[in-house]
Formats: C-alpha cells, sequence, structure tokens
C-alpha cells in the first residue's frame, strides 16, 4: 500500500477542521492540570521555607 502525500494533508485538514475545538479544550485543560501541578509545587516550597530566615 502506497503512501499519498496528498491525501494526507487532505484528512489532516478535515481532522483540524472538525476536531479542532475538541483538541483545543482538550488542550486548555492539559494546561490548566498543568498549571495546578506547578502552582501547588510553588505553594509547598513556600510553606516548607516559611519559617526559613534568609
Amino acid at each position: 500500500m502506497t503512501h499519498f502525500p496528498i491525501h494526507s494533508a487532505y484528512s489532516r485538514y478535515l481532522c483540524n477542521v472538525f476536531f479542532f475545538p475538541l483538541n483545543f479544550i482538550s488542550t486548555m485543560t492539559h494546561f490548566y492540570i498543568h498549571s495546578a501541578y506547578y502552582m501547588a509545587i510553588l505553594y509547598s516550597f513556600r510553606n516548607s521555607f516559611w519559617g526559613l530566615k534568609l
């Protein structure tokens, strides 16, 4: 079976048109989850060094 680049470009275009909103929501959810992890890590570091006087 041969691979046709025109077909793959067309299918990629269709995926972007029809599934971009779903992909965008998934990406934003992924970003918010990672942001929450980073905020929790920073918050825990802040709490652990709260009593330290530099």
